[in-house]
């Protein structure tokens, strides 16, 4: 590939096909490996080939063994629930995990029809990725906190941009969920949250004008 292609190939929704084109996914990928101590390097000679490195630190045998025990055993002991959950995400891996676990979840695509589904039903949290087509995470999220400032948000990211250190705050900080993640690391924090809700003892889905 070109040097100009390949200086940007990490970018969220970069791609080479103009409007017919959603992105290479590579930007998800790099937070992947960043987040677990790696690194990713790329190389590429025009009409040749591309060759993508990736590195890892290495782990004991015996580390990871207890590492998938521990994951089961905290799978086991979180707690389910009967509040309703807005997951704006593609991935539907979300959906059926909270509805194993007793909640009634609902679903959007992006930001945009996220909103329409708060004017219309209850929503205890909302669970949203950050990089989407239209209207993105951080935005979802800001306008969410003004005209529903009950509802909790939990923000999910695979991508690690120059809004997680310079452009929000320390609660959104706190309710931002890096993947890859373990099911009982969601349903953990998704409780949490719902608890710290319950708490406040709030009408749901208040408009503030």
């Amino acid at each position: 590939m070109e040097e100009n292609i390949k200086e940007r190939i990490f970018d969220p929704f970069f791609t080479t096909k103009g409007n017919q084109g959603t992105g290479l996914g590579l930007s998800q990928v790099y937070g992947f490996v960043r987040q677990n101590n790696g690194a990713i390097t790329v190389s590429s000679t025009k009409n040749q080939g591309t060759r993508f490195d990736i590195y890892f630190p290495r782990s004991d045998e015996t580390e990871i063994t207890k590492f998938h025990s521990d994951i089961i055993l905290n799978s086991q002991i979180v707690d389910s629930g009967k509040e309703t959950i807005l997951v704006v995400d593609d991935e539907s891996i979300i959906v059926e995990m909270a509805q194993d676990k007793g909640y009634k979840v609902l679903a959007a695509y992006d930001g945009v029809k996220a909103l329409q589904v708060l004017e219309n039903e209850k929503v205890d949290l909302v669970i949203t990725d950050i990089i989407m087509p239209n209207m993105d995470g951080y935005q979802l999220k800001e306008i969410i906190l003004k005209r529903y400032p009950y509802i909790k948000v939990l923000v999910v990211t695979g991508y690690s941009d120059i809004h997680d250190n310079n452009l929000i705050d320390t609660m959104l900080k706190d309710n931002v969920l890096r993947k890859p993640y373990e099911p009982y690391q969601l349903l953990t924090q998704v409780r949490k949250l719902l608890n710290e809700s319950a708490k406040t003892q709030k009408p749901l889905n208040e408009t503030i004008n």
